[in-house]
């Protein structure tokens, strides 16, 4: 069969760059040029040359029994390889032996002409290189796509692991190394079934792989960079053997991931010396990703977490297996939070919540008992051209409230929940929400401001889907008695916004703040701190979503409006300060962050005494920006020091 029959897509078995060690010269080549390939090799009839690299050349190949297509892979020099290279071509068959995966191409067996030249027998994958498949796919506009594309890259990531569980080290992981073939269901599905095309992978070339058992360390060649330099960790480009572990592939991983969902490397080396770009690779941080991505469709700051954790300089510091890796994806695409969630505000004040229930209970069940002051407060507010009615309903209602309450928290004060769990709490807003239900159905009014505090207790403690049922069911109640534009109805919705954020419905909490802010700016005044805090909550929306550009605007004009506010707002401008903060920690800006971080840190240890949780929040994200600035050791006393206050504060446990 003449070449022009191959298959179309398969990969070129592409150089790697490998320095420190020189193959020894042979007089000539003899492999055959593609114009004069070998009529056979073995028993196999060579059809085509599909491939060829530093090491070997790929044939396609038709078997006579069985009868079948095969990849057929010889020594690039043939009868003068060198005992190095027969020794690595016997490797790679040894390796490949250990590893039956549908997602790692098969060996079928290891062979040998009548001269002595050794060949491998592989499974012909008729499939394309990963790069060359997702040009030919559409932008990502939906999250939809995206998870295909996630999901596709979860394939990877079973098969390398799988080949990790067996001590095997790939050390070469690249698009071109990755082929994707794209299958259609069994004729005798239906027809609606039958147009759906799958995709499954196929992992190549473990030339270079590195077995992790103690006999293989014969083949171990110290100063030796063996890899594609575009996907080469750190300490993989250093030559040091030792060195490099699994989590050299978890590296590459994280730069084809990168690649996948950008379309871009994280390092252009095309143009550099090889000595420039090893440079690079250690030293230099890859271009965010947020700011790589132009489609209309922008995934949110978990995923750029998941690529950075991937692609840290130091392996510690990167996830400590595929698997923890697939996991955190995993968790991504069922809208779990990530184990390798950076340090926002927000998120660690909800985790640290969680795991310690009892204590902030306590903390809640007063915040319950003292409720009735803070609604006194607020419902007594009232405008000045209906000033007589108003301050007469608003007393009404705050009486009604104060005696329920009284009646309803009578001898539960915090000493009751001290060493108990949420259990008591859950017990008294439980009894609390029935209450509601029964006994105030004629006092929509005190019913909604109820539900309101209560669903904020809920969301504080993370039971954020029982929170965003209170706070629709207080939405129903302000929109019936006190109309769309209500000051308060506005401020659960924009509570709303938020927990649907938490949720992961960035779009209808996106349209939901849209529509409070709009109407805030209408029915207040320009420098009101609730214009600020939906400008806030906005803003922290589109950086979870890498929207970084349209962020940064809001979070100014919130900082300048809370500036000017009295000193009740302080708190809330130290909030707004770390999260800009968080904005340039995540864009690369490290001194700008750290300038809001100080501020942030500053603002609240002044308002809140050095004990509270936003203060330890402050202190964290600071210690974490000289982590990633270098400064080790600042970073590592500053985390050491948090650790012994939370303890003190917290419990050991």
């Amino acid at each position: 069969m003449s070449d022009d029959k191959r298959p179309d897509h398969y990969p070129e078995d592409e150089p790697t760059r490998e320095l420190g060690w020189v193959e020894p010269s042979a007089p000539s080549d003899p492999t055959p040029s593609p114009t004069s390939l070998p009529a056979t090799i073995g028993p196999f009839r060579i059809i085509g040359k599909l491939g060829e690299g530093g090491m070997g050349v790929v044939y396609e190949a038709e078997q006579e029994q069985p009868r079948r297509r095969v990849a057929l892979k010889v020594v690039r020099a043939g009868a003068f390889a060198s005992d190095h290279q027969l020794r690595s071509f016997e490797r790679e068959a040894d390796m490949l032996a250990r590893l039956k995966h549908p997602g790692i191409a098969a060996i079928h067996q290891l062979g040998k002409t009548e001269d002595g030249q050794p060949y491998l027998v592989m499974e012909l994958v008729p499939g394309r290189p990963l790069d060359e498949y997702l040009r030919d796919q559409p932008a990502v506009t939906s999250r939809a796509q995206l998870e295909e594309r996630l999901a596709l890259f979860r394939q990877i990531c079973d098969a390398v692991h799988y080949a990790h569980q067996r001590g095997i080290i790939h050390r070469d992981i690249k698009p071109a190394n990755i082929l994707v073939v794209e299958e259609s269901p069994d004729e005798t599905s239906s027809a609606s079934i039958s147009s759906t095309i799958q995709t499954r992978v196929k992992i190549l070339d473990f030339g270079i792989a590195r077995i992790t058992d103690a006999d293989a360390s014969q083949f171990t060649e110290v100063g030796v960079i063996k890899g594609t330099l575009q996907y080469m960790s750190p300490e993989q480009t250093r030559g040091e053997p030792d060195e490099v572990d699994i989590r050299a592939d978890v590296y590459a991983l994280g730069a084809v991931l990168y690649e996948v969902l950008s379309g871009r490397r994280p390092y252009d080396l095309e143009s550099e010396a090889i000595a420039e770009a090893i440079r690079i690779i250690c030293e230099k941080t890859p271009e965010p990703l947020a700011s790589t991505w132009t489609a209309a469709y922008r995934p949110d700051a978990d995923i750029e977490t998941i690529v950075g954790k991937a692609l840290e300089k130091e392996p510690d510091r990167r996830y400590a297996s595929v698997a923890a890796m697939s996991e955190d994806l995993e968790r991504y695409l069922s809208s779990q939070p990530i184990l390798a969630r950076p340090p926002s505000a927000s998120y660690q004040l909800r985790k640290m919540i969680s795991r310690h229930r009892a204590i902030f209970a306590v903390a809640a069940a007063a915040a319950v008992l003292t409720v009735t002051a803070a609604i006194v407060s607020t419902l007594l507010y009232f405008r000045a051209e209906e000033a007589a009615e108003r301050a007469r309903v608003e007393a009404e209602k705050s009486e009604e409230v104060a005696g329920f309450m009284t009646d309803m928290l009578a001898g539960v004060g915090p000493a009751a929940a001290r060493g108990r769990d949420t259990t008591m709490l859950r017990e008294i807003l439980d009894e609390t929400l029935t209450r509601v239900d029964e006994e105030l159905e004629s006092s929509p009014e005190v019913a909604r401001v109820l539900q309101s505090h209560i669903a904020q207790t809920f969301f504080d403690l993370s039971e954020t889907e029982e929170a965003e049922r209170l706070y629709r069911a207080a939405i129903e109640k302000g929109m019936a008695t006190g109309g769309e534009d209500d000051p308060e109805t506005l401020r659960d919705r924009n509570s709303l916004a938020i927990v649907l954020t938490v949720l992961g419905d960035m779009e209808q909490a996106e349209t939901t703040f849209t529509d409070v802010l709009e109407r805030r700016r209408r029915v207040l005044s320009s420098d009101d701190p609730d214009i600020a805090a939906t400008l806030m909550a906005t803003a922290n929306l589109f950086v979870r979503q890498g929207r970084y550009d349209e962020a940064k605007p809001m979070f100014d004009e919130a900082i300048k409006i809370l500036r000017a506010a009295d000193s009740d707002e302080k708190r809330t401008l130290g909030v707004a300060l770390n999260s800009l903060g968080n904005l340039h920690h995540s864009m690369g800006q490290l001194d700008e962050a750290e300038v809001l971080y100080q501020e942030a840190l500053e603002i609240h240890t002044s308002a809140l005494g050095p004990d509270h949780p936003d203060v330890l929040v402050d202190r964290h994200n600071l210690a974490y920006l000289y982590r990633n600035r270098g400064d080790y050791e600042t970073a590592e006393k500053m985390f050491l020091e948090i650790l012994e206050e939370q303890k003190r504060i917290l419990g050991d446990d």
